[in-house]
């Protein structure tokens, strides 16, 4: 008889008592016992073994305590709704699969809070808008930049900062190629499970390579699951629906929108200031946009709330060579 069997019998038999009495606790314990003695002592792995043993002993704990409802506690948390809905949806899309030779090609398009210095002591601080195409393979890549015109605060910022060296040094104005052929990704999707409780114990498996990581720490899991839903790595649909999947058990606040994605948010804070980060997920499960907002700042170093970086992705898209534009 399963161990389970033995502790459906016991609430059939006990669970009309408003109190158990001495009598039907000892009684319960007879039962349970006998009942375990006649099983046949066949030899189980370990973590059958550990199940009896669990299921045995929490038989005769309710037994002394428990009369109505059992509670067991669970450490898998809820997933957010809408998120769910949306990964659905994405395991439904046909794969982009990338044939030997062919690479993935992807647009970003930012805009970034630079803090710099003018001189030493003299900062400056502005938005600084780019372009940028990649075409992926493996580990080598081409990317092109294009640095658009930043925007300041003042004019006295903007007049000291074309005064000095950095518009050239950011390329400002300018379009830039930098090929690379033994780059590793900072993220990769190799080993990970498609199953969404299993990739979250191995995001925070990796993540507590760093020692001052826990697993409250929200932001970080967010930080890298995006890193993960980077066109870059172009997660197959399955995999899409997993990241959603884990995004989903964070503490975030959701909205659809109304070309049928979901936007996300999370409201943090750290020894710094007070953060909020959105994400941005399309109808099909791609990562579209990340949003960081400095809302406060904490400590003598107060740097300018608003805006932290605003990052517009592509869908990925394969093409045959380095350099060549997906199809419209």
């Amino acid at each position: 008889m399963p161990a389970d069997d033995h502790l459906r019998r016991f609430f059939e038999e006990h669970s009309s008592a408003a109190e158990p009495t001495d009598e039907q606790r000892e009684g319960a314990r007879r039962d349970l016992f006998a009942a375990m003695r006649s099983e046949p002592a066949v030899a189980r792995p370990w973590w059958r073994r550990t199940a009896v043993s669990w299921s045995a002993a929490a038989a005769v704990v309710v037994a002394a305590f428990v009369t109505f409802v059992v509670v067991v506690p669970t450490s898998t948390r809820a997933v957010d709704a809408n998120l769910a809905e949306v990964a659905a949806v994405a395991r439904t899309v046909d794969p982009v699969d990338l044939p030997v030779g062919a690479y993935v090609y992807y647009r970003i398009e930012s805009t970034i809070q630079v803090n710099n210095e003018l001189s030493p002591g003299v900062p400056v601080s502005y938005l600084l808008p780019a372009r940028e195409d990649f075409w992926v393979s493996g580990m080598s890549e081409l990317r092109e930049r294009t640095v658009m015109a930043p925007t300041f605060a003042s004019a006295a910022d903007e007049e000291a900062y074309y005064a000095s060296g950095l518009p050239g040094s950011e390329g400002v104005g300018e379009t830039r190629s930098l090929s690379v052929d033994a780059i590793p990704n900072e993220a990769s999707l190799d080993g990970l499970s498609t199953d969404p409780a299993r990739l979250w114990d191995q995001v925070i498996e990796e993540l507590t390579v760093d020692d001052e990581f826990t697993e409250d720490n929200e932001a970080r899991i967010l930080e890298h699951v995006a890193q993960l839903m980077s066109p870059r790595l172009n997660a197959p649909p399955a995999m899409r629906g997993a990241l959603l999947e884990v995004l989903g058990r964070l503490d975030v606040s959701t909205a659809r929108t109304p070309s049928g994605g979901v936007t996300l948010l999370l409201s943090y804070e750290d020894d710094f200031g007070a953060f909020e980060q959105t994400l941005e997920i399309d109808g099909e499960g791609y990562l579209v946009r990340e949003l960081l907002v400095l809302t406060d700042t904490f400590g003598p170093d107060q740097a300018p709330t608003g805006l932290l970086h605003d990052i517009r992705y592509s869908r990925p898209a394969v093409v045959a060579e380095l350099g060549v534009m997906p199809t419209p």
